[in-house]
């Protein structure tokens, strides 16, 4: 029996924010989007939200942790395009690939996303737990997707982990 995997997001529940949170992360990636992740600038995501740059300084006062909580935001829009039944191997890899061409369509956020995995490496970086969880959550759903494929003998029997392995 294939192993259930929350398709709910990397820590579990979706996220929840409040209006003025989503706003300010919502213009964190329109920022981005516009202007690229060195280029973007903290003024202008704070006008974009309606702030005061100083309130978002003081709600962010490290830049990474706002880019960080701008991934998360942008992967949790990012299961509104996966399949909501856990039982189709199928749909779920097309679900993948929808998401990467939503990725894609914001190219800033696809580069600010490879540099931040790897600063996130190192213990200390504010992001290493959020990629940490996001690579084991994906693991996870794409063992549970080519389990599924396997069972519906549309994907030739292969060594598959029945689980992924912890680091």
């Amino acid at each position: 029996m294939t192993q259930q995997v929350s398709i709910q997001g990397p820590g579990g529940d979706r996220l929840s924010l409040a209006d003025d949170e989503r706003t300010v992360l919502a213009a964190a990636l329109e920022e981005i989007r516009e202007h690229g992740y060195r280029d973007g600038s903290f003024a202008r995501i704070a006008r974009r939200a309606r702030l005061e740059p100083d309130e978002l300084c003081r709600r962010y006062p490290d830049e990474r942790l706002l880019l960080v909580d701008a991934l998360r935001y942008r992967d949790d829009l990012g299961i509104d395009l996966l399949p909501a039944a856990q039982r189709d191997g199928r749909a779920l890899l097309q679900g993948f690939i929808d998401v990467a061409r939503f990725s894609s369509e914001t190219p800033g956020s696809v580069k600010l996303f490879a540099i931040l995995s790897a600063a996130a490496t190192a213990p200390d970086h504010p992001g290493h737990e959020y990629f940490r969880e996001r690579y084991a959550w994906l693991r996870e759903l794409l063992i549970d997707a080519l389990r599924e494929l396997e069972e519906e003998e549309s994907c030739a029997a292969s060594p598959i982990p029945r689980r992924s392995p912890r680091r």
